[in-house]
């Protein structure tokens, strides 16, 4: 079907006058389409009616959440979501076999409540079964005699049946991220016979069921192109106009879980970055399903960093990502679910975690922000005092109109210029500003940047020294702590070589270890951690670990392992600093730049003075020197 249309499309821009050619944006929306564009920005009630203990289950509190409220989903729509998705597990909460896989009573109408709280909010409602793709499906053999699918089967039964007179607004997902332990050509066979099965009983279930809209994934949610590919063709089989299908996208996985790789801009390979992956993958969904017809919801979107922490993935380079994936969503026509576990929505206060996070998040369902093009931290090294800061802005069409610090707002001119998209604070501002403080190191001034629509961006100016790793003795095997003044500085990445300048690691393809997996930095406690999964791979001999700062500088640290034993050579002792003269790589920014430019121009206008001078002398005809 899809080469008929290619063939037709061509037909037509040949032999009719593209004048006479409707835009894209005309062409009528199929049933789909205009259904994921009803659905606008969506939120994941995430590891609440999804989790689940096989020993001491507590229902939808089991991973640490509390029951939700009518007030939570309340807030749901306050934060201008437009839907929400419910993921339900029913593993171990449902009967045998021979009970047709009943589902907990209970539990079903306690999720029913919630279904109802969310459409009475007129959210869009998506249901689906989750952790059941990994903890028994995925032991499904592809027969449809087995366990597994019966179950499967019986599942949907009772929920179709359950929810079959709900209006248009709620919608059925086959399974999340579906697995098989079996080959990759298997695995794209057994899920087109799974989304049948959905598909068929769904359908013969009555109700509205008859044209539900019907949610089928790709091979676990994957956006690779044979897994897209085949879902496409099984969706065109089927001629039904009420039926949408979905991914997760969470970016590319160095940057994702930052494995030393923080920048949504910076180069990951090649000459690709998060940005430019983000684009090629999103081009490719809708070539594949929205620009044939089928709308497409990403049902989970994020960073797999905050499954470890908030702070893995550096906040500002993770706002321009939320910014700029909700844009881009809404160029391609695909609707976006935020996965959502607990970490940004308090489900308490009904308040963001982190502000700066949720005002993007708000800001950017229907519009753009702005931002610096560098981090939102600037570090200004206390030999910088009273130079001016340049920072370059990626306006995305807006406009600049004010700039506060501490607070206060700037005086254009006096205090900082703008010009080519460029920001430029005056020396003698800052160097004011740290006259009225008894501590310059460590201290940070707080700078907003306002514009003419979307968030505001935030950043830190924050006055830093040299970073100091102290001597340090442990054990392999056990976590490792080197204690640490840092100075006001923050590290982007670490890199670990042994004596042959081998990568030492987890992941031994890659060049830079995995944060809050294999080191963690304890700014508070003034300690970095190597963790024990790290240390593990450390045998007899000597390795070497370059600290990277944000600020671009790079300091040496010499792990000595002996009988089992660590010692960690710091930069105060004599052996330490002349380690550390070997290895540091002193790149204060651009500032190392801007001195080793200048001693250079000062070399060549000396030689030049010295050409003229012997010049001068050969005109004026002075003696020849013996």
């Amino acid at each position: 079907m899809r080469k008929i249309r290619g063939i037709l499309t061509i037909l037509v821009c040949f032999f009719i006058p593209s004048s006479f050619i409707p835009a894209a944006e005309a062409q009528e929306k199929t049933v789909s389409q205009q259904y994921v564009e009803d659905m606008g920005s969506g939120w994941n009630l995430g590891n609440t009616f999804d989790s689940f203990d096989e020993r001491h289950d507590r229902g939808e509190e089991t991973w640490g959440n509390p029951k939700v409220t009518k007030e939570l989903i309340q807030a749901v729509k306050e934060k201008e979501f437009d839907s929400i998705r419910l993921p339900l597990t029913l593993h171990q909460r449902i009967g045998s076999l021979e009970e047709q896989a009943k589902i907990n009573e209970e539990l079903l109408n306690r999720y029913e409540e919630v279904v109802q709280w969310a459409l009475e909010e007129d959210l869009y409602v998506m249901i689906n079964i989750h952790h059941d793709s990994w903890t028994w499906l995925a032991d499904w053999d592809g027969e449809s005699h087995s366990e597994e699918y019966l179950t499967f089967v019986f599942i949907w039964n009772q929920l179709a049946e359950r929810f079959k007179e709900y209006d248009h607004r709620l919608s059925f997902e086959a399974v999340n991220e579906p697995d098989f332990h079996t080959s990759e050509e298997n695995k794209i066979e057994y899920l087109t016979r799974l989304n049948d099965a959905f598909y068929q009983t769904i359908r013969q279930s009555g109700g509205n069921n008859s044209e539900r809209m019907l949610i089928l994934p790709t091979v676990y949610t994957d956006t690779e192109q044979k897994k897209m590919d085949a879902l496409y063709d099984q969706i065109v089989a089927w001629e039904d106009d009420y039926i949408i299908a979905t991914v997760h996208y969470y970016g590319e996985w160095v940057y994702s879980t930052n494995i030393g790789k923080t920048r949504f801009d910076g180069v990951l390979w090649d000459d690709v970055t998060p940005r430019s992956s983000l684009v090629e993958v999103f081009d490719r969904v809708a070539q594949t399903f929205t620009e044939e017809g089928i709308g497409v919801v990403v049902g989970e979107y994020g960073l797999l960093g905050y499954d470890k922490s908030d702070t893995t993935n550096q906040l500002g380079e993770t706002l321009k990502y939320i910014e700029f994936i909700n844009h881009y969503a809404r160029e391609k026509g695909l609707a976006l679910m935020l996965w959502d576990n607990g970490q940004h929505l308090n489900r308490h206060s009904f308040s963001w975690n982190t502000p700066r996070f949720g005002e993007m998040i708000e800001q950017s369902m229907d519009g753009r922000s702005a931002y610096s093009k560098g981090l939102d931290t600037y570090y200004i090294h206390i030999d910088e005092i009273g130079q001016a800061i340049t920072i370059p802005l990626l306006l995305n069409d807006l406009k600049l109109e004010s700039i506060y610090l501490e607070g206060r707002k700037l005086v254009v001119g006096d205090e900082y210029t703008y010009k080519d998209e460029t920001v430029t604070l005056t020396g003698g501002l800052l160097e004011e500003k740290i006259k009225e403080s008894n501590q310059i190191v460590g201290k940070s001034l707080p700078l907003r940047l306002h514009f003419s629509d979307g968030a505001d961006w935030d950043m830190q100016l924050i006055y830093v020294d040299t970073l100091v790793l102290k001597e340090a003795t442990g054990l392999t095997g056990r976590p490792f702590l080197i204690p640490t003044d840092f100075n006001g500085h923050h590290i982007d990445h670490v890199q670990s070589k042994d004596e042959q300048g081998t990568n030492v690691l987890a992941h031994d393809w890659w060049d830079f270890l995995e944060y809050d997996v294999e080191f963690t930095p304890l700014y508070d406690e003034g300690r970095i951690q190597l963790s024990s999964d790290y240390t593990a791979l450390l045998e007899e001999g000597t390795y070497e670990l370059i600290f990277t700062l944000f600020n671009g500088e790079e300091y040496g640290y010499r792990l000595i392992v002996d009988g089992g034993r660590i010692r960690g050579i710091g930069s105060q002792d004599e052996e330490g600093n002349q380690y550390k003269a070997a290895q540091r790589s002193l790149k204060r920014g651009t500032r190392e730049q801007s001195s080793s430019k200048t001693l250079w121009l000062l070399a060549v206008i000396g030689l030049l003075l010295v050409a003229i001078g012997i010049g001068y002398e050969m005109v004026q005809g002075r003696p020849e020197r013996k």
